[in-house]
């Protein structure tokens, strides 16, 4: 029985279990309550084959009273910050470490690449152009970890395609003649590793500018070229021989990038002349006229 009717009155649930079945094939559950009768509960227990972890609730001391009517001991924390009050300083002090000493956090954008993979994979995208450094902050790789480390290399090839994805290519593309410190980074991170550089330096005036005032700006396929336009283009292409990846970059200023992301993948897929989801035979799928075979 609900324990906060307004809650569900508002479209949303006071209690909850919810259960996650991992990759590596653990499962775990998640019980939620918005409301405790006797404090801020948060309890945590890992059972494996060979023993298990339990961290329990704390409490304000560990003094019990023991009499012939019982045990009587304090209570639990009255809130999650109550319950988390000695977590704070700790997190705070060590982000002001890394601020000082100009080292990374210890939590970073990297902690995305497993949604950022999920999300590809959803969307139907088949290979990933995946950048390195540049005008990009490289959120979803380490590159000095990756070029000192081939078990990290692996490691991060193995984490693609576990989601059924490939590794097109990694790019780099900055500004390394910018007469600043930032073409001095850009120079170093090139340096390091010369993959795609495909752009030109974006002043700051322009992305200063309203959208509606540029002469041109960025924006998903679809709402520049119609799909008519992209299917001339890519049979263009396909007559030419080529058959490999097409690379999608986003930067549309009057959407999500994940909204025209998705619009931009599902435009490609009726572009593109192939079946998607369909599972024809072989030997219907290669085409013949063009001195060359595609599959």
């Amino acid at each position: 029985m609900p324990c906060c009717t307004y809650i569900g009155a508002n479209g949303d649930v006071d209690t909850a279990v919810t259960v996650i079945n991992f990759k590596n094939g653990c499962t775990a559950v998640v019980d939620n309550s918005r409301q405790t009768g006797y404090g801020m509960e948060c309890r945590v227990e890992i059972m494996g084959t060979e023993g298990n972890l339990v961290t329990g609730n704390e409490v304000e001391n560990t003094l019990t009273i023991c009499k012939d009517n019982g045990l009587k001991q304090d209570g639990l924390a009255c809130d999650f910050f109550a319950r988390f009050k000695n977590s704070f300083p700790v997190i705070l002090g060590t982000f002001f470490d890394s601020i000082r000493n100009n080292t990374p956090t210890v939590t970073t954008g990297r902690d995305g690449l497993e949604t950022m993979l999920d999300t590809a994979a959803e969307l139907g995208i088949e290979t990933l152009e995946i950048t390195t450094g540049g005008y990009s902050s490289a959120p979803h790789l380490d590159l000095d970890k990756l070029l000192s480390s081939a078990d990290a290399r692996r490691e991060y090839l193995h984490a693609i395609e576990s989601c059924g994805l490939k590794l097109e290519t990694l790019n780099c593309n900055g500004n390394q003649l910018s007469p600043d410190e930032t073409g001095a980074r850009d120079a170093e991170t090139v340096e390091k590793h010369v993959c795609d550089l495909n752009r030109s330096h974006e002043s700051a005036p322009y992305l200063a500018t309203p959208a509606y005032e540029r002469s041109w700006t960025y924006c998903a396929l679809g709402y520049g070229h119609d799909v008519f336009w992209w299917k001339r283009f890519i049979m263009a292409l396909t007559q030419m021989g080529y058959d490999g990846a097409m690379s999608l970059e986003i930067e549309d200023v009057v959407m999500p990038s994940v909204v025209a992301l998705s619009k931009s993948v599902d435009l490609l897929k009726e572009a593109i002349p192939r079946a998607y989801n369909r599972n024809f035979p072989e030997e219907l799928l290669r085409v013949n006229g063009l001195g060359f075979d595609i599959n």
